[in-house]
């Protein structure tokens, strides 16, 4: 019960945390370089997993992480004039989140080649990333940009 109440609130705070990013970049950049900014996030957002790597020991899990960064970074690269292939990179790092979640902290096991996270993590990156996904997704006519 109390994994469940834990999930629950990563979860609302991870839309919470997408809401708060989406509406200051609608604030403050135009349609383009919103979504420019918003697949260029995707740089730092994957790269926390060599963090997570680096903090809890696992020199083991460098070299995918090291590729799961290079392949959301390119999408993430290639989605700042392209936002639906930035969307796809955040669709796809969301599936990454939720999985190294499962793998740490429930069914599966971790193995050594996989960073372990913190607990809820992964619902709460995975939240962020695919609300920030379907924000992309709407098109950018919707958001302003004729």
């Amino acid at each position: 019960m109390a994994l469940t109440i834990i999930m629950v609130w990563f979860l609302g705070i991870g839309v919470l945390t997408a809401a708060g990013v989406i509406a200051l970049a609608r604030r403050w950049l135009t349609p383009r370089s919103e979504a420019a900014f918003l697949g260029l996030l995707l740089l730092p957002v994957a790269g926390v997993y060599l963090a997570f790597a680096t903090y809890f020991h696992a020199p083991e899990a460098i070299r995918l992480v090291a590729g799961q960064v290079v392949v959301i970074g390119l999408l993430g690269l290639v989605g700042m004039r392209m936002p639906v292939v930035a969307a796809a990179g955040w669709v796809l790092h969301g599936g990454w989140d939720l999985w190294h979640e499962v793998a740490s902290h429930g069914a599966g096991g971790l193995r050594p080649w996989m960073t372990p996270i913190p607990l809820a993590y992964g619902v709460f990156c995975a939240a962020v990333d695919w609300v920030i996904a379907g924000y992309l997704l709407r098109g950018r006519g919707e958001r302003g940009e004729g």
